[in-house]
């Protein structure tokens, strides 16, 4: 079966334009546990039954330099899902916000190599693209990402562009790597512009019976032509 690839920055509005501030928790020197819910009308250019093979993150215009150096996170383990609650109703508890649909899309350590973040400005700069393990198969609604992280080595400042707020998309975290925000808080700024990419079926249609038939018509009208012509 063919597939077609097809990516989605989310939220929409800035897949062109450099979001309003930044924020560290992808890629900074703490431990996290941080989650985002991106509304389903980001998605509604995918088919659903899509499957989401990697995410991007960008560098923040407010961002100096990104790190030249390379850098590794010992632990940068990422899961998706449906949203159990809605954007505007998320728990601060993480566990009660994911759905039964869970999937680990990717589990381990991360490598940043040098320089995978470029362009810090207007417009911004491309996505440095992670790669699934396991991709998640998007079944429509929200989607919730789930990110579980420790801090970088070397420790590194590294802020990826964000946007200030709206109902497009939700954020909550902890600075722990434990599933129950005992200080964290449920915001709707700060929040990283995300590119998703998508792998969506493509079914090559099948020859009808009628063009089967007509083929094999053909097929006898030559053989006659031939038996007839001698050949």
């Amino acid at each position: 079966m063919q597939a077609t690839t097809v990516t989605v920055v989310a939220p929409n509005a800035q897949t062109s334009d450099s979001g309003q501030t930044d924020n560290l928790a992808p890629f900074g020197p703490d431990d996290w546990t941080y989650q985002w819910d991106f509304a389903a009308s980001q998605f509604s250019t995918v088919s659903i039954g899509s499957t989401i093979t990697s995410i991007g993150f960008r560098q923040s215009q407010f961002d100096g330099d990104a790190p030249d150096i390379e850098y590794n996170l010992p632990r940068w383990d990422l899961q998706l899902s449906s949203g159990r609650n809605a954007i505007g109703s998320l728990a601060k508890n993480f566990l009660a916000n994911i759905g039964a649909d869970v999937v680990m899309v990717r589990s381990g350590s991360l490598t940043v190599p040098v320089n995978s973040f470029q362009g810090n400005g207007t417009p911004p700069g491309p996505f440095f693209v992670i790669t699934f393990q396991t991709p998640y198969i998007y079944t429509g609604g929200d989607l919730l990402a789930t990110l579980r992280k420790q801090g970088s080595s070397p420790e590194t400042s590294l802020y990826v562009d964000s946007i200030t707020g709206g109902s497009s998309a939700f954020v909550n975290s902890v600075a722990s790597a434990g599933d129950t925000a005992t200080s964290g808080s449920v915001n709707f700024y700060h929040i990283p512009i995300a590119q998703f990419t998508f792998e969506t079926p493509v079914t090559v249609p099948e020859p009808s019976a009628y063009t089967l038939f007509g083929s094999g018509l053909l097929g006898f009208a030559v053989l006659a032509r031939r038996r007839r012509n001698g050949r």
